[in-house]
């Protein structure tokens, strides 16, 4: 037995010193010693037999492998717009031979300076990559600069100005035309090529070998070889990876998206307007021409303004369920406040009460929006993506032709310990790990019809109508769904018809710090137990239209809710009674 394991150091002990005969003797006998006290010990007890071992029980699983990185438009990049410009050649002076596309010194020139006088920041294309993908914080006030089939004005014009005002771009080459310098529109050669390699201000992308007018109408075989061989090529001779591509004329389809995955790019560009993080995908990623700057800020400060670039990441804090009435900024207010939040999607159609009751729920209000608005359809299709405890993944919403209409509307997710509402890309969150991005350990997801209220401000009139439905502002009896400044679930529904600017308004007085609206008029339903506190008088025998979709809450209800319900309790007798939709005059025509 070494001696640091008797307790002492080994060059101290005293058995340290003996010729090695000894010392073995020494051992020998110590061992002899210990056996015969192990022998007696078991004599002087029954036998006894080893305990059964689950070699399962106490087998620790390795923990599982991170996934490969995102390599698609991440939710997590929502929180931002960016405008990808597009340029050609930057000529010295604008002439009679100039083509449009082209852009003088002067302007471009002009055109940086605006960048510099308003806090814009150009981004390499590399940073916009990690953006989009991963969710890399970047200035709120970004750009970047492309450039598109190698001209020699480039290299002569707009490095230049790049270099003096330290600002980064990407220069897209057609390896075909490399080094060719006849004509009005000359190309830079190799050398140029890998001077701005090696200097670092401009990564090089392809823009195929031979520029073809469409891609998606050459062979298969064709596409491979163009965008392959000068991805290769541009490598070879310049030493390091070739990740980006833009698409000659911005044509391609679904073939070329695939093939540039394939064959190792990470990112593609087109020539559709609109900002980067709202692109149809990685490979498809948008870009303004330079001609259209002005629309390409102004969509960039539409989005500010409408606020779609907004996000809600938090903790739940789960506490009792309380119920509350007030009326508020003429809004008839029924609130409930607390427990855990859970969803369910009805086979069909259901009440709220019914849902309620058969999950055990102490709480529960109407959900999202519905395909089908009949009272006596029973189909359960939602608007947007969805995800309930019982699904093993997201359900995502498949109908493109309503994606237009859906795109930043909110989306609301939470899972054991957290919540988070992020602006819906529809075209790129159609796999579930588009989701889990967001949130890993996510249960539950719904679209909201539109934001009422971010960080216990309400939104404006015109914020809520630039992604919410244009019947927003109806009067009608309206829900919604959120979470209050502690971080715990409210939800509640107005007892009269209001508009939802209204709505909104009232829930910031009652410090909700975020909402979103949910499916309203007749749909509307809000529960406590068996007690109905709103409704949205469908008919007599029914007080509220039977619906697919519905929020549950969890949890110990607070007696003194209990019996404020009570009072506020409504029947389905009374609802039409109450608060009957308002009949509508019958205009004349006017000859």
């Amino acid at each position: 037995v070494g001696g640091d394991a008797m307790g002492g150091q080994v060059g101290h002990h005293p058995s340290a010193e003996l010729p090695i005969s000894l010392l073995y003797l020494q051992q020998m006998r110590f061992a002899a010693a210990l056996l015969v006290a192990v022998s007696l010990a078991g004599c002087a007890s029954q036998p006894s037999v080893p305990p059964a071992v689950n070699a399962v029980a106490l087998y620790t699983p390795p923990p599982p492998l991170p996934p490969p990185p995102y390599d698609e438009i991440s939710i997590k990049s929502t929180d931002r717009r960016i405008p990808v410009i597009m340029y050609h050649d930057v000529i010295a002076k604008r002439t009679a031979r100039s083509q449009w596309f082209d852009c003088s010194r002067d302007e471009f020139e002009a055109q940086l300076a605006f960048f510099q006088e308003r806090g814009i920041n150009p981004i390499s294309i590399g940073d916009l990559y990690e953006h989009l993908t991963l969710g890399k914080e970047v200035p709120e006030s970004s750009v970047v600069l492309t450039f598109d089939d190698n001209y020699q004005g480039f290299y002569d014009n707009a490095l230049p100005l790049l270099r003096k005002y330290g600002y980064p771009s990407a220069m897209f080459v057609h390896t075909g035309f490399i080094g060719d310098k006849k004509g009005d529109h000359p190309k830079m050669d190799w050398k140029e090529l890998k001077e701005l390699h090696k200097e670092g201000l401009v990564t090089i992308g392809s823009h195929t070998i031979s520029h073809p007018d469409d891609l998606s109408k050459l062979p298969f075989e064709v596409q491979e070889k163009e965008l392959k061989e000068s991805k290769e090529l541009l490598e070879e001779k310049l030493g390091g990876p070739i990740e980006f591509l833009a698409y000659p004329n911005g044509k391609y389809d679904k073939t070329t998206a695939d093939l540039a995955r394939i064959l190792g790019y990470k990112m593609s560009f087109t020539i559709a307007n609109g900002l980067a993080e709202e692109s149809p995908g990685i490979l498809e990623v948008n870009r303004y021409v330079h001609t259209r700057m002005e629309k390409a800020w102004e969509d960039r400060d539409k989005a500010i303004k409408n606020g779609v670039t907004y996000r809600y990441e938090a903790p739940i804090t789960v506490g009792p369920i309380t119920y509350e009435s007030e009326k508020v900024e003429g809004c008839d207010l029924r609130l409930i406040r607390g427990g855990m939040p859970t969803t369910f999607i009805s086979d069909a159609r259901q009440g709220v009460s019914d849902l309620v009751k058969a999950t055990g729920s102490q709480a529960g209000i109407n959900g999202t929006f519905f395909a089908m608005a009949a009272i006596k359809s029973t189909d359960n299709r939602l608007v947007g993506p969805s995800k309930t405890p019982e699904m093993a993944e997201v359900l995502p919403d498949m109908e493109t032709t309503r994606w237009p209409k859906l795109r930043n509307r909110p989306l609301v997710m939470w899972g054991p310990y957290g919540a988070a509402i992020y602006p819906y890309q529809p075209a790129t969150m159609v796999q579930d790990r588009a989701y889990r991005e967001g949130m890993l350990d996510m249960t539950d997801c719904f679209l909201g019809g539109a934001w009422l209220v971010h960080q216990g401000m309400a939104r404006t009139r015109e914020q809520i109508l630039a992604t919410g439905s244009s019947d927003s502002m109806d009067y009608r009896r309206r829900a919604f769904f959120g979470f209050d400044m502690d971080g715990r679930p409210i939800c509640g529904a107005t007892y009269n018809s209001v508009t939802s600017e209204q709505f909104a308004v009232s829930l910031a007085e009652k410090g909700v710090s975020e909402a979103v609206l949910l499916d309203s008029g007749f749909s509307t339903s809000l529960v406590l137990g068996e007690k109905i506190l709103a409704s949205g008088h469908s008919s007599p025998d029914n007080p509220s239209r039977p619906i697919p979709h519905a929020i549950l809450l969890k949890g110990e209800v607070d007696k003194a809710s209990e019996e404020l319900a009570k009072k506020d309790e409504i029947k389905a007798g009374e609802v039409v009674a109450e608060d009957a939709p308002p009949k509508r005059r019958r205009r004349r025509r006017r000859n």
